[in-house]
């Protein structure tokens, strides 16, 4: 299964972002919050495909259920003590069946 997600230090300001794009989840996060839908993403960023913004979006989700995006910070932190490390997540990872 393609690992849509990555995060890489020096790539993007090491924030996470769509593989094989300049996307990042926050950017794509951004832009749902003013009002864009997935359709709207799509058309804008071509190089985008669903399964990539539905991964994007798992992705979200995943963060914020875990608590690791406090309100107030401009900037997603991550919890360096859990058992996921910075690096490559997809839709398996999202599901539980990641590293």
């Amino acid at each position: 299964m393609p690992r849509w997600i990555v995060q890489r230090p020096g790539v993007l300001g090491g924030k996470p972002y769509v593989t094989g794009t300049r996307l990042t989840v926050e950017g794509l996060r951004q832009e749902i919050a003013a009002g864009a839908s997935p359709e709207d993403l799509l058309k804008a960023h071509p190089e985008l495909s669903k399964e990539a913004l539905d991964a994007a979006r798992a992705y979200t989700v995943q963060v914020l259920h875990k608590g690791i995006v406090r309100p107030g910070h401009s900037r997603d932190e991550f919890d360096r003590g859990s058992d996921r490390e910075p690096g490559a997540i997809g839709e398996d990872s999202y599901l539980g069946h990641g590293r």
